[in-house]
């Protein structure tokens, strides 16, 4: 679907082509990386970095994160809990991380814990 400069993609992203994809001016994560159990996070980020290829280089591109973690930290979702330390692991050989905000949301916990959501900016290091 396109719309006012904007495409929407409907399928399966593991399916989705760089070529299909074209140039990146942005991403938005908002829940898709905690929608992921563990085990499939670092599948996803590969597959999000071979995606935007070179659209990191565009000094244009920026890349919002948004994440949710549980103190204690636990494993239960979706949303699943994704501490900074595995953005830093998923991300980090590509991307500066910056965190913007973080506050205390309510959002299903278990007794005794809080969520905390995170918002990020990753910006692409630039490679020489």
């Amino acid at each position: 679907h396109r719309a006012d400069g904007l495409t929407l993609f409907n399928g399966d992203f593991f399916d989705l082509t760089p070529e299909q994809l074209g140039s990146v001016d942005a991403v938005y994560d908002r829940a898709a990386l905690i929608a992921q159990p563990p085990e499939m996070r670092n599948r996803y980020a590969l597959k999000l970095r071979d995606l935007l290829g070179s659209s990191l280089a565009q000094p244009e591109f920026s890349f919002l994160q948004i994440v949710l973690e549980r103190f204690p930290h636990d494993e239960d979702g979706p949303p699943f809990s994704v501490r900074l330390t595995e953005l830093e692991h998923l991300y980090g050989h590509d991307f500066a991380i910056h965190r913007l905000s973080e506050e205390m949301v309510e959002a299903r916990a278990p007794a005794g814990s809080s969520t905390h959501e995170s918002v990020l900016i990753l910006a692409p290091l630039q490679k020489t």
